[in-house]
């Protein structure tokens, strides 16, 4: 037994030892098998041809019974003294005869808890085993069992490293796939546990995939789904343990083992795969066997075993795998120029990264404070979810920390989660969040969690590099944009200052109507300018001067239309405001202005009015080839040259006035006039004649009037006239008396100035207005009165005629003694005589003139020196002699 290295080498010793010796006849060793009978394992002598024999005659569960079966089910040596009296030995005692033994005893073979076989020892005398044979043969029994033991955990060891050893050669040969490696290691747990199915798992919420699926016949990767309840597998999940099953008839039912397996399978072995932390799925093997045939330590611990290698391979695979796609995905971002681009990089590459199928990346808009979905993988419409709700998105965004859930979380108002899934919410910063899930549920594991982060951090840095990207080119562009304005506006200050001198040069107003359009057209604004008139009886305006290479367009002009809208000269025209309009294509209707002007080319153009303190001199209309050519600063510049343009054209039609020995006096009537003087007359009901005026700012000014009718009688005017705001008699005598008004409003009297006209006589009786008034040669008579109309509607000409007047008349004294004083001056002078200063006794005081003007009384003192000092160098210098005055 010592020089023994088998156990079929101890059997067969000590079966050749004991038959060998005179005592025995022979012996035979017997184990019982799976399906419960005795079959020898070794004999001596003639005891397998006896074994055969009793097989052949009574059948292999011959030894089930009598001494055999005894001593298994006992573990004690079993004795027959005498077999051919011995009942319990019966059966046997015609073959025992034919074998010449009288005697037997059969002793257990016991290790490990339990009896492995037994040794049958034949003599041929009876009564051969007595008390002290039976010791002897009990200890060699012992001493058996001792050295089987010895041998079946030798080669039980052996057989372990052998595993493992072929375990280990499977991890580091890293020739094929991980999978195939997976295959290869299960293959070897079928082989130990001696079952014919093995399966990895991956579990999914309440889903079971089969990753690999062996059979007896296959391998199968991805073998399907089926739901984890009816699997073991659950119990193996739920309790996260390994679930050893001997008999599943006895622990699962019938009904149930209807649905996991066929008849075949009576037992299993499963235990949870971890990866990262976290529950996998499951590593099991199972297959036929009969009850009670249970799997030993040494198969959990193998299982087990394998479990934490399968999973430290799949957590590296994934780690690896994980920090690859990081990889690309940093790499993808980098060529990105926009957030859409970037964001469908990231829902697709987070999909595979994290493998959750519902990926959707939420942009925050400041401006509607809310969550925007700017990029998903899902097919149904994302709606846009409120910063302010109570929202995982927004928890996630506002707190800065990822947020994970499972399928057990609540939903929050406001936001579209899985009822029966997991999520993770992921903040990207100022950019937004960035959410995945499934609705299948689990957990997320610790390795999947830390790669999401790094994904989040991945996601962050790209947005903020085209954030930065995006800043940098909004100020390049800003810059760009500001020197392109910087130079235009040095073109635009260029061409205002060439307008400018050519005006100022301008010796008459054609001079300077076509230096101006000569301009506009030499710069590159415009292709073609024109200057014209308004014909308020026609309704159009008629060309004087242009500048360009298109003048059929004028030709068409000059006929009158009902277009609608009408041209923007016409429109001006009307309005006395600029009309713009830079895209001349938009809105387009009909075959009006727009359709000639595209035509052309043209595609913008202004209209401006040219005018000074209310005088109209005309419609400038400038077009160009572009559209949203006259922006602000455009229009700020033309809106500068018409009123230059106005100003001189003032200035040389007043000194022609000036200069002209000839002038128009004209007398007109009417008898509807919002001028105070004829609404005076109404209300008193007397004749009231103008004798001056001073204005007060834009809406009030100072009238002068006189009337024989007494002061009291006028009083009432004050109740009866809100525009008369103060009222006062300045003289009092018996044939007239002068007065002194301040009213709000348009007065007759500065609109006759404003059109160059000089008012000799402006006088009421209540029912009709008379008007006499001297004009130059130059004035536009039908303007005139045009703009009279405004105040007066039924005003008419009644009388026209020309006179000569001298070097200087009272109208040019009076131009250029206004031109020598200031408005203040003036009006002090003008207030000082009309209120009787310079009468003897004086009407009024100087304080009193001055609390009338608003100012103090040294300053009322200062201005009247001053204005008296000029009217007297006026009329006495040598420069102001004049011939005579015609008044």
């Amino acid at each position: 037994m010592l020089r023994a290295s088998t156990a079929e080498e101890i059997q067969e010793a000590v079966c050749e030892i004991l038959t060998s010796s005179d005592a025995y006849q022979f012996a035979w060793i017997g184990e019982k098998n799976e399906a419960g009978d005795i079959v020898p394992t070794a004999g001596g002598g003639d005891a397998l041809e006896y074994v055969e024999a009793m097989v052949s005659r009574y059948g292999r569960s011959v030894f089930d019974d009598g001494p055999f079966g005894h001593a298994i089910e006992t573990g004690e040596h079993q004795v027959a003294s005498d077999i051919r009296t011995e009942s319990s030995v019966q059966p046997w005692h015609e073959l025992a005869s034919e074998y010449g033994f009288r005697s037997m005893i059969v002793l257990p073979i016991q290790y490990t808890g339990s009896v492995q076989s037994v040794i049958s020892i034949y003599a041929d005398t009876p009564f051969a085993f007595d008390e002290a044979e039976q010791a002897v043969l009990t200890e060699l029994a012992e001493i058996v069992a001792d050295g089987l033991h010895s041998t079946a955990t030798r080669a039980e060891l052996e057989m372990r490293e052998e595993v493992l050893r072929t375990i280990t050669e499977v991890f580091t040969s890293r020739d094929g796939a991980l999978r195939e490696q997976i295959a290869d290691l299960m293959q070897v747990g079928r082989s130990v546990l001696g079952t014919e199915y093995a399966t990895l798992s991956r579990v999914n919420g309440m889903e079971y995939d089969f990753e690999v699926l062996q059979t007896p016949d296959e391998t199968i990767f991805s073998g399907g789904t089926i739901p984890l309840s009816e699997t073991p597998c659950a119990k193996a999940i739920g309790n996260e343990e390994t679930i050893v099953m001997t008999d599943v008839d006895a622990e699962c039912g019938d009904a149930d083992r209807d649905q996991i397996w066929g008849d075949e399978v009576n037992r299993y072995l499963g235990t949870p795969l971890t990866v990262g932390g976290s529950i996998y799925g499951t590593l099991c093997f199972y297959g036929s066997g009969t009850g009670g045939s249970e799997f030993s330590d040494w198969d959990v611990t193998l299982v087990d075993l394998l479990s934490k290698w399968i999973g430290n391979e799949l957590q590296t695979q994934r780690a690896e795998m994980g920090f690859t796609q990081l990889y690309e995905t940093a790499t993808d971002l980098l060529g990105v120029t926009s957030e859409e681009e970037a964001a469908q990089i990231v829902v697709s590459r987070t999909r595979d990264i994290i493998g959750l199928p519902e990926v959707v990346l939420y942009a925050f808009d400041s401006d509607t404070n809310t969550f925007r979905p700017l990029s998903t993988t899902e097919t149904e419409e994302q709606q846009a979810i409120p910063a302010d709700g109570d929202s995982f998105v927004s928890s996630a965004f506002f707190t800065e920390e990822t947020i994970v859930c499972d399928g057990n979380s609540t939903s929050k108002a406001g936001e579209d989660t899985m009822t029966d899934g997991k999520a993770v919410f992921v903040p990207l910063g100022d950019h937004g969040v960035l959410r995945a899930g499934d609705t299948i549920g689990g957990e997320f594991d610790t390795q999947t969690r830390r790669i999401t982060e790094l994904l989040g951090a991945t996601i962050r840095t790209a947005f903020d590099r085209l954030t930065y990207e995006t800043e940098l080119e909004d100020r390049q562009r800003d810059l760009e944009q500001q020197t392109v304005q910087l130079e235009q506006m040095n073109r635009l200050t260029e061409l205002s200052q060439k307008i400018h001198e050519r005006v100022l040069r301008a010796d008459s107003r054609s001079e300077i109507e076509q230096a101006v359009c000569d301009q506009l057209v030499a710069s590159d604004i415009c292709s073609f300018a024109w200057i014209g008139e308004y014909e308020s009886d026609t309704d159009r305006v008629t060309p004087r001067t242009w500048a360009g290479t298109d003048r059929g367009f004028l030709e068409e002009s000059r006929t009158p239309s009902n277009e609608t809208p009408p041209p923007p000269a016409v429109q001006t025209a009307r309005t006395n405001e600029q009309t713009l309009n830079n895209n001349i294509a938009d809105g387009l209707r009909g075959k009006g202005w727009q359709r000639r002007l595209l035509e052309r080319g043209f595609q913008s153009v202004v209209s401006i009015p040219l005018s000074y303190q209310q005088l109209s001199y005309g419609i400038l209309t400038v077009y160009a080839k572009t559209p949203d050519v006259f922006d602000l600063p455009t229009q700020s510049v033309l809106e500068e040259v018409s009123e230059t343009v106005g100003y001189a054209i003032n200035s040389i039609e007043t000194k022609q006035g000036l200069v002209a020995d000839r002038a128009v006096e004209l007398q007109l009537e009417a008898t509807e006039s919002d001028d105070i003087i004829h609404r005076i007359a109404g209300v008193a009901d007397t004749e009231i004649t103008f004798e001056g005026i001073v204005p007060q700012g834009d809406t009030s000014c100072i009238v002068f009037f006189s009337t024989d009718a007494p002061p009291d009688d006028l009083q009432a005017c004050l109740d009866i006239l809100p525009r008369i705001e103060r009222l006062e008699c300045l003289t009092d005598t018996e044939d007239t008396s002068l007065f002194e008004a301040t009213v709000s409003g348009t007065q007759l009297a500065l609109t006759v100035a404003e059109q160059g006209g000089a008012p000799q006589l402006i006088q009421s009786d209540g029912e009709t207005l008379e008007i006499q008034l001297e004009v130059p040669q130059t004035v536009d008579i039908r303007q005139l009165i045009a703009e009279l109309r405004r105040s007066c509607p039924d005003i008419e000409l009644v009388g026209r005629h020309k006179r000569e007047r001298g070097v200087q008349t009272r109208e040019s004294f009076h131009s250029e003694l206004t031109a020598q004083l200031t408005p203040r001056q003036f009006e002090v002078l003008l207030a000082a005589f009309y209120s009787g200063f310079y009468q003897s006794p004086r009407d009024k005081t100087g304080q009193e003139i001055a609390d009338t003007l608003d100012i103090s009384q040294p300053t009322f003192s200062h201005h009247l020196r001053v204005a008296v000092r000029k009217l007297l160098e006026q009329l006495f210098s040598e420069g102001g002699t004049t011939q005579h005055l015609d008044r």
